[in-house]
């Protein structure tokens, strides 16, 4: 078990090979993020159709992702909550909208 962190200063990488694998590991989480969200948009109607097929393909992702955090040094909670976003967004936007009736 990890020792806790007595103060934020343990918690700033001090090395700039830290801070550049951060940066590099950040940009790599947008980018994968753009793209999902990219092809999400083009692929509405295939989704909307499969709904829970889908959802259960990002679950699978978002599991083997939890599983194997360690060899891609990744925070579980991280994790988690990409997924839990994702499956949250193709809910919200596979459902059909319910309008207000207008007077």
């Amino acid at each position: 078990m990890a020792a806790p962190l007595n103060s934020l200063e343990d918690a700033i990488p001090s090395a700039p090979g830290e801070v550049r694998q951060d940066l590099t590991r950040a940009a790599a989480v947008t980018a994968v993020v753009a793209l999902l969200a990219v092809l999400v948009e083009s692929n509405r109607e295939l989704i909307a159709a499969h709904q829970e097929l889908v959802m259960l393909l990002v679950f699978g992702a978002g599991y083997l992702g939890i599983i194997v955090e360690e060899l891609l040094e990744m925070n579980k909670a991280g994790v988690a909550l990409l997924m839990a976003a994702a499956l949250w967004a193709i809910r919200a936007d596979a459902s059909p909208l319910v309008r207000a009736p207008t007077e």
